[in-house]
């Protein structure tokens, strides 16, 4: 269905739509929606454009593109709505205009497998529903080119960021905010390189250190002239640097950090099991040879290695025992560590504070011969330093 330049095509009402296909059936074949004119809706849940396919072959791919203006006013009322299962090609060069509570320039509850959009400016394409598997941001110059604002929808799935092949690019140059509102965990790339002209550029989303992470700048760099992956990657870790020092952080997408998070967990594990044997260790400690003052010191050293993990500590020892009698015995002891080795430095444990323990034993004979009874506790406290390991571009410090 087509809406030609020039033509102009006026809703209003509930649920009205200025161009509506439905294709239930699974069987259904690929459809196009085309608005080159205006089309004017109004009342809740309107729309410029319609679509919902059933289409359940993969190799149907429906069309929809809008080069001229969509305007809708009401709530829940949106420029484009996708629903269904069949696969989508939405283009918008034009603009989508909305007005109300919850309504977007596109909602799709459907498959969008690609967005390509120009419209940016002051009026960004506002979005809500199932994101796309592709989003592309055409650019024409630095003041114009394509933004994606997600901030006021309800969003789901992982969208990748392209830049769309008819871009005219500029190098050393940064275009604000092309996206903003997506978290982490929707987001599946966040720079690479581009080929216009003979020229090669390397390109990625950044946020600004110290605020908020979904709202992403694209910055344009010249690339290598040799463009192997080699040298293409070592532009990139240069391009990072350099962002880094204008306050700048590459944005981080979900799969480096679910990696990054598997390697930090698995160093934890490793970490916590250090500390264990620290501890149940330190139950053990005891000076059951006292003098005449009954009073046993006695010092010492400890070095714990889990073999499982690479990780192992160093700690110094004071044990001080007091006899009560010659059956009953009351001790107390100081571990303190000196050194901390983890695996890849990814986790540092702080040296502040010793572990302490308390123990009571009681034995049958004086020297030690026949049933004994000890009773232990140790507290110990420690802050970590965690240094997520770098994946793609990730990196993050914490402190616990």
């Amino acid at each position: 269905m087509n809406n030609l330049t020039g033509v102009t095509i006026v809703t209003a009402g509930g649920n009205a739509a200025g161009i509506y296909v439905s294709a239930t059936n699974a069987g259904s074949a690929a459809n196009t929606l085309t608005n080159a004119g205006t089309i004017t809706t109004s009342g809740s849940s309107s729309a410029g454009m319609r679509l919902h396919s059933g289409a359940s072959n993969s190799r149907i791919v429906n069309t929809i593109a809008n080069s001229g203006t969509i305007t809708t006013t009401g709530p829940a009322s949106y420029g484009v709505q996708v629903s269904g299962i069949g696969a989508v090609d939405l283009t918008n060069t034009g603009t989508i205009t909305t007005t109300g509570a919850n309504s977007f320039g596109i909602y799709s509850a459907g498959n969008i497998v690609s967005l390509t959009n120009s419209q940016g400016g002051s009026t960004p394409l506002t979005y809500s529903g199932a994101l796309p598997t592709n989003y592309n941001t055409i650019v024409s110059s630095l003041t114009n080119y394509g933004k994606l604002d997600v901030s006021g929808g309800n969003v789901t799935g992982v969208m990748n960021f392209n830049i769309n092949n008819s871009s005219s690019l500029a190098f050393n140059s940064t275009y604000a905010t092309v996206l903003n509102g997506l978290k982490i965990n929707n987001l599946g790339n966040s720079y690479g390189t581009f080929t216009s002209g003979g020229n090669i550029y390397v390109w990625a989303l950044v946020h600004r250190v110290g605020e908020s992470s979904m709202q992403s700048d694209l910055v344009i760099q010249p690339a290598p002239t040799q463009s192997t992956p080699v040298a293409v990657q070592a532009s990139l870790q240069e391009l990072k640097a350099h962002l880094l020092a204008r306050s700048y952080l590459i944005s981080p997408i979900d799969p480096d950090t679910q990696t990054s998070l598997v390697s930090l967990g698995n160093t934890l594990q490793g970490l916590f099991a250090m500390q264990a044997a620290g501890v149940v260790n330190s139950l053990t400690y005891d000076c059951s040879l006292c003098d005449e003052n009954n009073v046993c010191i006695s010092t010492g050293g400890r070095f714990t290695n889990v073999s499982v993990y690479p990780n192992n500590s160093t700690s110094a020892l004071l044990i001080g025992v007091y006899r009560f009698s010659p059956s009953v015995r009351f001790g107390a002891y100081l571990d303190q560590n000196l050194t901390q080795s983890t695996h890849g430095g990814i986790a540092q444990l702080s040296n502040g504070s010793p572990m302490v323990g308390l123990s009571g034993v009681w034995s049958q004979n004086p020297d030690g011969t026949g049933a004994e009874t000890k009773l232990s506790a140790a507290y110990v406290s420690k802050s970590a330093t965690l240094t997520r390991p770098v994946v793609g571009v990730l990196m993050l410090v914490c402190v616990m």
